[in-house]
């Protein structure tokens, strides 16, 4: 019997040992869990590098990485509207933490941008812009909920993940003063964007877009709104167009053609960048680089 219970108190102390099954919506949202997590979680990534959040289908794969789940962060159903369903019904018994729906911070309003060619404003996100990676205080404040639902699932490992999100905040608060230092003598630049999918980096650095080529990456421009937007371009002395992966090049040219104007392609969702703890930072270093170098020309 006392062989036993020893055999009975090693299983229990084992399982209690298990780290936490951790999955997330995209990549940045990885990072930072996995920054914050350390070694006590297992996270995973539902969409993988390339695909859209906007019309994904989950994977059989993907779908038991949601049943098996303890935790789910993810940005919210504005960003992955294929998530919603599926976090209700397979991740029914997890943890589901919808940033932008967390408390905790602020996130911004979705811009109005009136179309000239439909005659009304599109909402494709909903009311929130959920680009909200972009910005290094989202990242902060965003770390402290991670560490805040880890130690609640979790005491056991909370000083770790304490210790885990400060040493993240350090790393965001370098990153923040590279990219503004990148970008301290541009604020005169003008440049337009390929979709309002960038608010958070032109707040968190103060360097606003001129106008933008798509109302979001899930919407096409109409043949008006190209046609205005290249007169801007022209009238304001616009000089850089900053485009994205998940946006036709091909507008960002059309706007561009015969214009003394630089391009640039970033990837919000780092799809190029190492996939770790410190992905989430390196965006947004990789964005400011790509807007410097483009308003430099």
């Amino acid at each position: 019997m006392i062989r036993m219970s020893a055999v009975f108190a090693l299983l229990a102390t084992t399982a209690s040992a298990d780290p936490l099954t951790i999955v997330t919506d995209i990549a940045p949202v990885r990072s930072l869990v996995e920054a914050v997590a350390g070694t006590s979680a297992e996270v995973g990534v539902l969409l993988p590098p390339g695909a859209s959040p906007h019309d994904y289908a989950m994977r059989p794969s993907e779908a038991r990485m949601l049943t098996n789940a303890d935790i789910v962060f993810w940005v919210g159903e504005g960003l992955t509207p294929f998530l919603e369903a599926p976090v209700e019904s397979l991740a029914a018994d997890a943890t589901s933490v919808e940033f932008l729906h967390a408390e905790g911070w602020e996130p911004l309003p979705m811009r109005d941008f009136h179309d000239e060619e439909e005659g009304h404003d599109h909402h494709d996100h909903g009311d929130l812009d959920p680009h909200a990676w972009l910005s290094p205080d989202t990242l902060i404040a965003w770390a402290g909920i991670v560490a805040d639902t880890l130690s609640a699932t979790d005491p056991d490992n909370a000083e770790t993940y304490r210790d885990n999100a400060a040493a993240f905040v350090t790393e965001v608060d370098a990153a923040n003063a590279e990219a503004a230092a990148l970008l301290a003598d541009l604020k005169d630049g003008k440049y337009v964007v390929s979709h309002d999918g960038f608010q958070y980096f032109e707040a968190a650095f103060d360097m606003p877009s001129t106008g933008m080529i798509a109302l979001s990456d899930a919407s096409n421009p109409g043949a008006a709104h190209l046609a205005a937007l290249k007169d801007r371009v022209a009238e304001e002395g616009v000089t850089c167009i900053l485009t994205d992966t998940q946006t036709n090049l091909g507008w960002a040219e059309l706007v561009g053609e015969g214009q003394d104007v630089s391009f640039a392609v970033v990837d919000p969702l780092g799809a190029a960048l190492p996939a770790d703890g410190h992905q989430a930072t390196a965006i947004i270093l990789d964005t400011a680089n790509a807007l410097s170098a483009c308003l430099k020309g």
